[in-house]
């Protein structure tokens, strides 16, 4: 193959990275024998990546106002405990969805404000908690050189074609004692969907990211795993300074390490799901992705499914897999044996929003083992 440009040490040295899974699915897959980043080849097109944003992603993201509320105080928490957010005077969030985030930063006293290319979103949040969201994409938006005193985005740069040039933008952007608050997906905690996608132009590492924020002339106070999620805190550095690289042979390692955890995963999940074929009828709650890679996996027309719950008003009435979409309030009239919590990043939320149907006999059926976080 034409070896691609990496978008870290922009050397040519990208190797084929076998993921174990169809192309079809989840496109090739390289790492730079340079530097260790991973990313996708070749990117999607511009084109193609707005449809996503515009068509899938407002649909599909999309959480309830309550678990939607409860991450973006996780957030504001973990980022009291890091800075005085009371002399942020100006805070812009990219890709900000509905605006829960934003939200919480005004209750917290703190200005802020949110640009977003889903332009559905972009007006559910300013309708439904008055914030200022501007629908667009960040490349549109207007540059303002040393406006910022904090810039955050949360599961946005893994999908930018250019991330290096993201970085380097939102540091122009910035004050000299601003704050840059992010999150990505990492190879962490495994879920059904796998963190290597077409819509992923890459996918990052803690040393990856951390060198890609160094190369952008930023420093990093704060970098951990909080399961699938990679947390960092970062501000302009007042030097440049050179990054340092991972070795790619241990890369592809934790690679190799999350795929094997992934097989036991879903191994687990197919375990519930055959003990639930002879059971009477049951309910899907989650009409999101979550629930269409399940049925990759375990075709779910092998269960007496009659229903699928979900929180996000704009899809009650519509179907999923043939099967209709209903407000969870139904469920205080619904008469099924089981629910399947078809969700990983909201599982423990969701469960205890519905803690009240144990009370009726009713299973709630988990996908996942872990209990959850922020």
């Amino acid at each position: 193959m034409n070896r691609p440009t990496c978008n870290l040490c922009r050397s040519h040295a990208a190797a084929p990275l076998d993921i174990g899974e169809p192309a079809a699915k989840v496109g090739y897959n390289v790492i730079c024998e340079i530097c260790g980043l991973i990313f996708h080849y070749p990117a999607m097109s511009a084109e193609e990546m707005k449809k996503f944003y515009v068509d899938d992603y407002s649909g599909n993201y999309s959480a309830s106002e309550t678990i939607g509320r409860d991450m973006a105080r996780g957030r504001i928490a973990f980022l009291q405990q890091q800075i005085d957010i009371s002399k942020v005077e100006t805070a812009l969030e990219i890709g900000c969805a509905k605006g829960e985030f934003l939200s919480e930063l005004n209750i917290a006293g703190v200005p802020a404000e949110g640009v977003e290319p889903s332009q559905a979103m972009a007006g559910l949040g300013s309708n439904t908690y008055g914030v200022k969201i501007t629908g667009s994409v960040y490349d549109d938006f207007p540059l303002r050189p040393g406006y910022y005193d904090l810039m955050s985005m949360f599961h946005v740069l893994e999908h930018v074609s250019d991330p290096l040039s993201m970085l380097q933008r939102i540091k122009k952007e910035l004050k000299p004692d601003g704050y840059l608050f992010l999150e990505v997906p990492t190879i962490a905690e495994c879920q059904l969907a796998i963190v290597f996608k077409a819509i992923h132009p890459t996918t990052f590492v803690a040393e990856t990211l951390t060198a890609m924020l160094v190369e952008a002339e930023f420093e990093v106070l704060h970098s951990a795993e909080n399961g699938y999620h990679l947390r960092v805190l970062a501000k302009p550095a007042s030097l440049p300074a050179t990054p340092i690289y991972p070795a790619a042979d241990v890369v592809k390692t934790r690679v190799y390490t999350y795929l094997a955890e992934r097989r036991r995963v879903v191994e687990g999940i197919l375990g519930k799901m055959q003990c639930l074929i002879h059971k009477g009828t049951g309910a899907i709650y989650g009409a999101g992705l979550n629930t269409l890679d399940l049925d990759l996996v375990f075709p779910l027309k092998q269960l007496k499914l009659d229903a699928v719950f979900d929180s996000d008003t704009r899809k009650h009435g519509n179907t999923i897999l043939g099967l209709p979409i209903q407000d969870p309030a139904a469920l205080q009239d619904w008469n099924g044996e089981y629910v399947i919590i078809s969700s990983y990043a909201f599982q423990a939320e969701i469960v205890r929003q519905l803690e009240y149907l144990k009370a009726r006999g009713v299973e709630l059926i988990t996908l996942y083992e872990w209990n959850g976080h922020e």
